[in-house]
């Protein structure tokens, strides 16, 4: 038989189904236990590779209260004798966005629509209801202090750009932020590897506010400009490490993948250097000179300073770490599924003529992050 549970977060209540056993996430405290209503222990996998996407938690978010004239877009459950917790559950299931429950529990109304809310506290009045927003959770690693990961209702978050040149460790950086922030993040290129290897958000809409950024590699000026004012995030990587990077994946098909040396000296690798370093250049570019507010973050840097560089990142989008302990599960967990351990290559791919075209590409970055006031690229970058 199924349980419910009720996820304490602040002075929010969140009411989650999970089917077999029950879970209790106090997020505050950041403590986790399970109990069996067979009172037996209850094993669970995080969502990743392998792992499958079958949400663990699905949670409701009481937000504020709507009035019967608010009502038009919402349908009526047919249940009798329901509870909170299982008019909760019959939304869920019809992928409903949000939930209204009339007092005393007597009706309750779902609606699969995004809405304008305009959150407000319940009054005396009888035509106010209680209004949810209905969310998706998923363990995204095996960690209760850091693993809870969860889908928002839509128009949640502002549209906000995780952007860099393919290769930089975007979604390395993006299980990073999942983690720090208990928030999915997007994509606009929904890519099913990445999907079923536990980002969930990689399939939502691109700008439909569930997700609190989105992966973005595109440098034309229409898209980038739609970050104005909601802001982007900018990871910039050495362009050695992140060319080659993207010529493995682009080659070997995967986002972890080795290739043969014999690849790295062919026409094929020297027609793609030459062309991905200007490309390199004009997206990094494009978001310096276009995109207020802006955080310019180096992959190097994260390899060197991790914490230090999430708090950065967790100001910058306004979401605060509630101790250090999340961090330390963070810094614990911080490998993910994605994250290449590329092994070390017995010559260099790279020939003097493409040395020497990489080296003015840099020193024109340098110098446009130093006039805007950003943090330089780290002094030893280099093909090495």
């Amino acid at each position: 038989m199924a349980s419910f549970i009720m996820i304490c977060h602040k002075k929010k209540s969140l009411f989650a189904y999970f089917s077999g056993g029950v879970i209790i996430v106090n997020l505050f405290l950041w403590k986790s236990q399970w109990i069996s209503s067979s009172q037996s222990s209850t094993q669970t996998k995080a969502v990743g590779r392998d792992a499958g996407i079958s949400p663990l938690v699905k949670s409701a978010n009481e937000i504020g209260c709507i009035s019967t004239n608010d009502l038009k877009t919402f349908f009526a459950l047919q249940l009798q004798n329901f509870s909170k917790e299982m008019c909760i559950r019959e939304c869920q299931i019809q992928n409903g966005t949000y939930l209204v429950i009339t007092k005393n529990s007597t009706k309750c109304y779902c609606t699969l629509d995004s809405l304008q809310i305009v959150e407000r506290v319940c009054s005396v009045n009888n035509n106010d209801f209680a209004l949810y927003s209905l969310e998706q959770c998923y363990m995204r690693v095996e960690d209760a202090m850091c693993g809870l990961v969860c889908l928002a209702a839509p128009d949640t978050y502002q549209p906000v750009a995780l952007a860099s040149f393919p290769g930089s460790g975007n979604t390395w950086l993006r299980f990073l932020i999942e983690l720090t922030t208990g928030a999915f993040t997007g994509s606009r290129y929904h890519d099913r590897v990445l999907y079923n290897g536990g980002f969930i958000g990689e399939m939502q809409e691109h700008g439909d506010g569930t997700t609190i950024m989105d992966k973005d590699h595109s440098t034309q000026k229409e898209l980038i400009t739609r970050y104005n004012g909601s802001g982007a995030i900018l990871l910039v990587r050495n362009p050695y490490k992140a060319i080659l990077t993207e010529f493995k994946r682009k080659n070997s098909r995967s986002h972890t993948g080795e290739l043969p040396a014999d690849l790295l000296r062919s026409a094929r690798w020297e027609r793609f250097v030459t062309s991905s370093l200007p490309r390199w250049y004009a997206l990094n570019a494009a978001y310096i000179q276009t995109i207020s507010p802006l955080l310019v973050v180096h992959f190097e840097n994260f390899q060197r300073n991790l914490k230090h560089e999430l708090l950065r990142v967790s100001k910058f989008l306004q979401v605060g770490v509630e101790n250090e302990k999340k961090l330390d599960c963070v810094l614990r967990n911080q490998k993910g599924y994605f994250k290449r351990s590329a092994k070390p290559l017995t010559f260099d791919p790279f020939t003097d003529k493409m040395k020497t075209a990489a080296k003015i590409y840099i020193r024109k970055l340098s110098r446009l992050l130093i006039s805007r006031g950003y943090p330089n690229m780290p002094s030893n970058v280099s093909h090495a």
